[in-house]
């Protein structure tokens, strides 16, 4: 039943899976409720400015946990992977594998680690707007497009947390950062910038750089189509782009590449995600705060094996690695019987024990 293929070659390039409906909430709670002591679980429409040079304003939705007026409570915020993703992070399924329907999997693990008692901050990412119809926000697409990097989107992260600290709600002292996909490589990034960040989260992200990446999404892409009866032609034509990102980044790599953007994306923008993934493999096992690295083994965008990379890469840290049962890219479970509408239980309750343990 799951042979179907999912044929965008951007997604598998780059995981740039598009999330759409990042609509803002109506707020039913007030940070300032006067004579008030208690204010209700709520979620408001907030912004907040990137820490990149541009400041560019983002959107999005901040959580809150009932709060009495005073209290500070821990607090999160939720990093995308690829694509222009909503605050929601709708994400359809996985590398090769659609599965019929939505999950809303930041609003899910925000509307969890609400109910568990932290304030979470989500927002449409700067590639998420009106334009593309992917949000229903004001953002306008313009020059910043061009100059745009993987870095930049870890410094709107950061511009993120640094606006999470400063809400009356929360304890500055609290803050924890998750990333999800190519988001996770943001968390080790501002950690390192922000000492007030006590702990991460990782989640379903890369190990190896994103060349071999691409060259394991090409090789899984072609085994599936041969397997559901593609010819060559039409194997060739669907992955033969990303063939080509794959000898480009090489040759990157290898400084025999020279000017010419790749796959449409300025080089500017793929050196700084091999300089982020580099980074990460060399500052995690000696950060001295922890992250959780945690995936599941039914992720097709990025493989176990990544997640054991890590797991033996930080054996004897302080860093704990898990590798959870039916779990997808997309967070729910895939299992013989069929595959869940919700992103999964058990990995909800792997990262709040965590959390819970880091603000300790």
């Amino acid at each position: 039943m799951m042979r179907r293929i999912s044929w965008i070659p951007l997604a598998a390039l780059a995981w740039l899976s598009c999330a759409t409906d990042g609509s803002p909430v109506p707020s039913d709670g007030s940070p300032a409720p006067g004579d008030e002591e208690v204010v209700q679980a709520h979620v408001r429409e907030v912004r907040f400015v990137s820490a990149a040079p541009d400041g560019f304003e983002h959107v999005g939705n901040l959580y809150v946990p009932e709060w009495r007026v005073g209290e500070r409570l821990p607090a999160v915020a939720i990093a995308h992977g690829s694509g222009p993703n909503s605050r929601d992070g709708e994400l359809p399924g996985q590398l090769g594998m659609p599965f019929g329907f939505s999950i809303a999997v930041y609003r899910e693990l925000a509307e969890a680690l609400q109910a568990a008692g932290y304030v979470v901050l989500t927002y449409d990412k700067r590639t998420c707007g009106k334009w593309n119809g992917c949000a229903n926000n004001d953002y306008e697409f313009g020059s910043w497009v061009a100059e745009v990097t993987v870095r930049t989107f870890s410094q709107d992260f950061e511009g993120a947390l640094r606006f999470l600290a400063k809400q009356p709600e929360v304890d500055p002292e609290r803050l924890f950062a998750i990333g999800h996909s190519k988001g996770a490589l943001y968390v080790p990034d501002v950690m390192r910038r922000l000492e007030g960040v006590r702990a991460g989260v990782m989640l379903a992200g890369t190990y190896s750089d994103i060349t071999d990446i691409l060259a394991y999404q090409v090789e899984y892409l072609e085994r599936q189509m041969r397997e559901a009866g593609f010819g060559e032609s039409t194997i060739d034509q669907q992955l033969g782009p990303i063939r080509l990102t794959v000898e480009a980044l090489r040759e990157l790599q290898a400084g025999t590449w020279g000017s010419d953007p790749i796959q449409g994306l300025p080089v500017a923008y793929w050196q700084s995600l091999l300089d982020l993934g580099r980074e990460a493999r060399e500052n995690v096992p000696s950060l001295d705060r922890p992250i959780l690295v945690i995936s599941g083994d039914k992720d097709t965008n990025v493989p176990p094996s990544e997640t054991e990379a890590w797991m033996r890469a930080l054996d004897g840290t302080i860093h704990p690695v898990k590798i959870l049962p039916c779990v997808t890219h997309a967070l729910n479970c895939m299992r013989d019987s069929g595959v869940d509408r919700n992103v999964s239980d058990a990995l909800v309750e792997a990262i709040i024990k965590f959390l819970n343990s880091a603000e300790k």
